[in-house]
């Protein structure tokens, strides 16, 4: 190749090199030399050269500008051209994000940000409306919405009047993680009520689902199911498929907790066909984390461990903090509704350590009341203690309030089995109160078979034989018609303490153990037999 005279001296003084991989590319063999070599020019002539080089790249390489978004937005910025850098930024952030690049992407559009100043303000609200979506995948819900909210005037000046119905419907949704219920309800109301007088019935079924999404946070689910069912069915008449997989999402999660774990199922399963079709990876996550909760509440354990895993493998591809935090605790409560309280306790500290490095604290909140019930088990009952102090820090923070009722329900349950293990009966009793309370509002059948259970025990420490054996009868009943295996065990071998024959608890057991086909999770089920007899 003939080069040029200056370029060939360079060559010659090993100042420069070709690429390897491209022959008529050339780099300076020494980062120090570059700089200082691109400090001896002026401002002028840096300007100039960037322009240079962002001009030849478009006319060389027109079909890879996409690609070399990024490269273009940098020379862009240099030439200090800012329209033309700050659209190359932003694309370059949209390829980030198709790669899970999160971080990468935040830096891209803050730059782009930086470039804004003269910007149209449509564009700078798809600038804001980006990062705040990044913020909301990386579970940063207070700067999503700072963003969201720096959008909302910038759509009005538009004149972007749906635009700005649909970012206050998203607004709505971070209120309601962040444990600002009332916030959300009247923004979501207000969106609704100004997209049906502009006739969008997309943008209105939204923020009518947000409405249904919230009152189920806050813990009124009477309310939230006929709406999320009423937002189901209209999404899937106008073939809205984000809409339709979100209320699937959430009918999923409040079936799954009433102890309608069929239901759950399908719902989880469809929502994650639609996730995966939409390419929404944190929706494919948390549907198959929903699934895997659904499949082992109705026994079918195999089948909860591949939901559980192919979540897993989603998180980690997408890097996704809530995702790679969950998996621990989900794994560990695995175990432990196999009775393999050893197991789950070793991997709840696992997961412990994994939460609380995470940005989003339901994962820590999840696993604490695990090891809660973990150390009650294994009779580490001041260990146990302690990690229910560790959850007090969370009871009136927002973290908890997103589904306080969820944790509330859990907790009761916990602290039921740790104050009676300690012998305080009264003290007992009265967390039992408050979890058939709670049950009694969400309509939780699985807890209330779990309290049930919890309240014989109670009975039977007094001495009160026939009421423990009420208590047990209508634990087994319930738990028979869930299909829950935990409490269907526990009820039988509970009455066969009190001398009353459960002749069909071998015949269950085997029947369970014959329909575990993984390895991992039969000697789990082996041990939990195991632990239950040596546990008395």
């Amino acid at each position: 190749m003939n080069l040029d005279p200056q370029l060939g001296q360079l060559v010659t003084e090993q100042l420069v090199h070709a690429s390897r991989d491209h022959g008529d590319e050339y780099t300076f063999k020494h980062a120090l030399t570059q700089e200082t070599v691109y400090r001896s020019l002026l401002k002028s002539q840096r300007r100039a050269l960037h322009r240079a080089v962002a001009e030849a790249i478009e006319k060389t390489f027109p079909e890879r500008k996409g690609k070399l978004s990024d490269v273009l937005g940098f020379h862009w910025e240099q030439a200090d051209v800012p329209d033309r850098a700050r659209r190359y930024l932003f694309r370059a952030a949209q390829n980030a994000l198709r790669q899970y690049a999160n971080q990468e992407a935040l830096a891209l559009l803050e730059r782009a940000l930086a470039l804004s100043a003269d910007a149209k303000p449509d564009e700078v609200m798809a600038l804001r409306e980006s990062r705040a979506q990044v913020y909301e995948f990386l579970s940063q819900y207070d700067r999503a919405i700072e963003d969201y909210q720096a959008a909302l005037p910038l759509a009005r000046s538009a004149k972007l009047e749906i635009d700005e119905c649909r970012i206050m419907s998203r607004i709505a949704w971070l209120y309601s993680l962040s444990g600002r219920g009332a916030d959300a309800v009247a923004m979501a109301s207000e969106s609704e009520t100004r997209a049906r007088a502009l006739q969008d019935e997309s943008v209105a079924l939204r923020a009518y689902l947000v409405q249904g999404m919230v009152a189920q946070a806050d813990g009124d689910l009477a309310y939230a199911y006929p709406r999320l069912r009423r937002a189901l069915f209209a999404s899937r008449a106008r073939d809205e498929k984000p809409l339709e997989g979100e209320a699937l999402f959430y009918l999923g999660i409040q079936n799954n907790f009433m102890g309608r774990f069929g239901r759950a199922a399908a719902c989880a399963r469809k929502a994650y066909d639609i996730k995966k079709g939409l390419s929404d990876r944190v929706g494919e996550i948390v549907s198959l984390y929903l699934l895997a909760r659904a499949e082992a509440g109705r026994g079918n354990y195999d089948a909860a461990l591949d939901a559980l895993e192919a979540g897993r493998v989603v998180s980690e591809e997408t890097r996704n903090p809530f995702g790679l935090a969950q998996y621990p605790n989900t794994r560990a409560w695995l175990d432990a509704e196999l009775g393999d309280w050893e197991s789950a306790y070793a991997r709840d500290l696992v997961g412990l350590d994994i939460a609380k490095r995470a940005p989003v604290r339901p994962p820590e909140i999840s696993v604490l009341i695990n090891l809660v019930n973990d150390c009650t088990m294994l009779g580490k009952l001041d260990e146990a203690d302690a990690h229910r102090a560790e959850l007090a820090q969370w009871m009136d923070r927002p973290e908890f309030g997103f589904h306080a009722w969820r944790w509330q329900t859990r907790l009761a349950d916990a602290s039921a089995r740790l104050e009676f293990a300690r012998g305080r009966v009264d003290d007992a009793e009265k967390q039992i109160a408050t979890l058939f309370a709670l049950t009694a509002r969400t309509r939780s059948a699985k807890y209330r078979a779990r309290g049930l259970i919890l309240q014989a025990d109670v009975h039977r420490a007094r001495g009160e034989t026939i009421a423990a054996e009420n208590c047990l009868i209508t634990a087994r009943e319930l738990a028979d018609a869930l299909g829950y295996l935990p409490a269907r065990i526990h009820a039988r071998r509970a009455l066969t303490r009190i001398g009353k024959p459960a002749p069909d608890l071998d015949q269950l057991v085997a029947d369970a153990r014959a329909r575990l086909q993984n390895a991992e999770l039969a000697q789990a089920f082996a041990r939990g037999i195991s632990q239950a007899r040596d546990l008395g």
